[in-house]
């Protein structure tokens, strides 16, 4: 990793991650694996985060979202209150349940699929998530306890986000220089007073406000 990558939010987190992973290698030992599991996952909520706001910061240049949508992804639900007004609350959504969210917004508007929710990944992500759950919240000795397969399949689960995640944003990231290139050709022919786009225009602007 370079200098400034491990100056981002992401960076940090994942080296973060990668140092504890090399002291669990160098001191395999049930303090470390508790470590690195929770490293790891402060990676994984950080980047999910990222990829949360990188898909509304992208898809929200492209289109409004619906109110469901916007409550969805801040997390927000509406109430009234016993006085009549009118409160904001704030709803956990629990973390795979959130990414499937974000990817399914994301591959409405990409038009493809961008994470196969059917492939042996997506079941391990979930059993990865098990596991830090059960040493985040313990109660009793063997909830503690890390064996090898939980290692690694908190360790496969990290690589996977990571690696899912930034192929998403490099995806949408396209699809907006598209999208930006199509405003910008309409913009210059409008500009230049091409009788087709005008004509092509206000017929879209006809339509929009019917």
């Amino acid at each position: 990793m370079s200098d400034n990558l491990g100056q981002t939010f992401c960076g940090v987190l994942g080296y973060d991650a990668l140092e504890a992973m090399n002291k669990m290698d160098a001191n395999d030992c049930q303090s470390t694996r508790r470590d690195f599991v929770r490293a790891a996952f402060a990676a994984i909520e950080g980047w999910l985060w990222n990829y949360k706001q990188e898909v509304q910061s992208t898809i929200g240049a492209v289109r409004e979202f619906s109110a469901l949508e916007d409550a969805a992804l801040s997390e927000t639900s509406y109430l009234i209150s016993d006085t009549g007004k009118l409160r904001t609350q704030i709803r956990f959504t629990p973390m795979a349940t959130l990414f499937r969210f974000v990817t399914r917004i994301a591959e409405q508007e990409y038009g493809a699929r961008l994470v196969d929710f059917d492939a042996p990944d997506w079941k391990n992500f979930k059993d990865a998530i098990a596991i830090r759950n059960r040493i985040t919240h313990p109660k009793s000795i063997p909830d503690l306890t890390l064996s090898e397969h939980d290692i690694t399949a908190v360790k496969n689960a990290l690589l996977w986000l990571v690696e899912i995640v930034v192929t998403a944003m490099e995806k949408l990231k396209l699809m907006l220089e598209d999208h930006l290139a199509s405003f910008r050709e309409v913009t210059d022919a409008l500009i230049a007073g091409d009788t087709n786009i005008l004509r092509l225009y206000k017929t879209a602007l006809e339509g929009a406000e019917t």
